[in-house]
């Protein structure tokens, strides 16, 4: 018996041995503080998805599009370039050929932080998750011809694979039916109407950027009253990226164990435009960057990041290269 019990307890031994000892877990180091300029030009001509993790930039034409049609799951929001000043309005019309005039129309633009009841379009084609044939009626902006800056479109079907859309200018003219094709792992295909039905690739694949660097509308206080105005500024991808905003507590001080329990933000426009200001020192007349604002960003592999601004200016004072200054915490 006992030799027995001597030669199960080798075995145990012998296995207890053999068990993987459990290393401890340690955060990876810290990264390098990276500065890198967003070359958006003088005029605001380019919209720029920027990465953290890996600094690359994907850039666009920022006037390119007109909407954005989702691509995500279970979404089909449709969204307006603000930035060109689109517009639109949702009647409760199923006949095409109802609204041949823009006169009396009331349209909107979409809000910039992108919660689903801030959009004008959004998904409200759909009730009750079926197609209720509403017409849309879109202003492009008077960046487009005359003749061609009314649209109205009709959603007449989605699917997993595209969107297909009725459209014509609002007089009844050029009217075509169009297959919008959804980018298999990219938030939204984007679409202009002029000079022909395109649609676009504006962004890289959904989880290599979070950050974009773009023009929009927002509203602003002016005067006693609040007015929309467009701005030049950033928004979160929308798919897994969180931020919030640290003011006067010293980049070089901050780290992850003092923003872990930082309450962070979705908000598409989070970080906004608000990081600069303009000197109304008029022999001046330039923007100034609040430097001692830090953006905490999370992205949606749950790595933490701290991005702050440095200027608003390239090496020959021209507006519209964003400098910042970002790390891994």
């Amino acid at each position: 018996m006992e030799k027995i019990i001597k030669y199960f307890s080798l075995i145990i031994v012998f296995f207890s041995s053999c068990e993987k000892k459990e290393e401890p877990i340690t955060l990876p180091r810290q990264g390098l503080s990276t500065v890198t300029v967003i070359e958006m030009k003088e005029d605001y001509s380019q919209q720029v998805c920027f990465s953290l993790q890996t600094g690359a930039k994907f850039t666009s034409a920022t006037l390119g599009w007109d909407l954005a049609f989702d691509n995500r799951n279970a979404s089909n929001l449709i969204l307006m370039n603000t930035g060109k000043d689109v517009k639109a309005w949702v009647s409760n019309d199923t006949d095409f050929a109802a609204i041949t005039s823009p006169n009396g129309i009331a349209f909107d633009w979409d809000r910039s932080d992108g919660s689903y009841d801030s959009l004008i379009i959004r998904d409200r084609w759909l009730s009750n998750g079926k197609n209720n044939n509403k017409i849309i009626l879109l202003d492009l902006s008077n960046l487009e011809p005359a003749d061609k800056r009314y649209k109205k479109i009709q959603l007449l079907n989605v699917s997993a694979a595209q969107y297909t859309i009725r459209l014509a200018n609002i007089n009844g003219s050029d009217e075509q039916r169009v297959n919008i094709a959804k980018q298999a792992g990219e938030n939204f295909t984007y679409f202009s109407f002029n000079p022909r039905p395109t649609q676009k690739s504006n962004e890289p694949q959904t989880r290599s950027w979070n950050l974009m660097f773009t023009r929009y509308k927002t509203w602003v206080s002016a005067l006693g009253s609040t007015i929309p105005y467009t701005v030049t500024g950033v928004w979160l991808n929308p798919e897994g990226v969180s931020c919030n905003k640290l003011v006067d507590m010293p980049f070089e001080s901050i780290t992850y164990e003092s923003v872990k329990n930082l309450p962070l933000l979705t908000k598409r426009d989070v970080i906004g435009y608000e990081w600069k200001g303009f000197d109304f020192d008029f022999s001046n007349g330039n923007y100034k960057i609040f430097d001692n604002w830090t953006y905490i960003i999370k992205d949606a592999t749950g790595t933490y990041y701290k991005m702050r601004f440095l200027d608003f200016y390239d090496a020959n004072r021209n507006k519209g290269f964003p400098k910042i200054e970002y790390q891994r915490l």
